[in-house]
């Protein structure tokens, strides 16, 4: 049995689209020197995952260089609006078939859109060694399910199952992160509070574009700035806390389960 990348995308069936000829879609144990090991797969579940992947460029909108330092105008302010920055992000891609019987989509429900809750660490080569991906850095871009019918050659069943493909964005940013906290006034005082003026030099000049704040709502004083780094400012909120832009969920559980890893690990 073999794996088809185009086309219908079947596996085991016959076509003249070029195939991937991959020894683990034929058999259980294609690493093993013990030729009665290579026992043919049969069933369409029994196939290991395929993997894709790619990387491109992507402009990343920030207020922060890649140190985490502020963007400041040649005047000294800070810069108010993101800029462009160029920075690489993989989409790789998942393959596999679950028994139609087994299939649930609310399994699949549980990670999509949202982010590594820690550190997941991917099988990759025959090394013991795993590609690791930190906490926040790889989110679920959704997934794709389609219902199939085989009967493989070699056997007269009719198997039934659904093909997934599952698609993850890895960024050299957290996709957690909200957006800086920037204004024109900042907040003093917890009981009597007021929102006054913010100095933007030592000449008492105030600010009359968005200035960066802390996370108390203080501006970032202009003698700090030129040492301030990203944590030290504060973030949009929602009812007192930062605001949420993910959701966060257990991959390493997802890719155990699923046996996901890279190009290519065996049983």
């Amino acid at each position: 049995m073999t794996y088809t990348s185009g086309g219908t995308g079947v596996y085991g069936v016959g076509t003249s689209i070029p195939k991937e000829k991959r020894k683990d879609q034929k058999v259980k144990k294609p690493d093993s020197p013990v030729e009665a090991d290579n026992v043919p797969i049969v069933d369409p579940v029994d196939r290991h995952p395929v993997f894709s992947g790619s990387s491109k460029v992507v402009m990343r909108q920030s207020l922060f260089d890649l140190n985490g330092k502020i963007i400041k105008h040649t005047n000294g302010l800070p810069i108010t609006t993101p800029v462009p920055i160029a920075v690489s992000q993989k989409t790789w891609t998942w393959e596999f078939n679950v028994a139609a019987a087994d299939f649930a989509v609310e399994d699949f429900d549980e990670i999509d859109n949202c982010i590594n809750d820690g550190t997941v660490g991917i099988k990759q080569g025959t090394s013991p060694d795993t590609y690791d991906i930190d906490a926040y850095k790889m989110k679920c871009m959704g997934f794709s399910y389609k219902e199939v019918w085989e009967t493989p050659d070699g056997s007269e069943t009719e198997y039934h199952f659904v093909r997934v493909t599952v698609s993850f964005e890895v960024s050299v940013d957290p996709w957690n992160t909200p957006p800086t906290s920037l204004h024109t006034k900042q907040r003093v005082g917890f009981v009597n509070v007021r929102l006054l003026p913010i100095d933007i030099n030592a000449a008492g000049d105030k600010a009359k574009t968005p200035w960066p704040l802390d996370s108390d709502g203080l501006a970032i004083t202009y003698t700090d700035l030129p040492t301030a780094v990203e944590a030290d400012f504060g973030v949009l909120q929602a009812d007192g806390d930062d605001l949420v832009m993910a959701e966060l969920a257990n991959f390493e559980n997802f890719f155990f389960t699923y046996k996901l890893s890279l190009p290519r690990v065996m049983n």
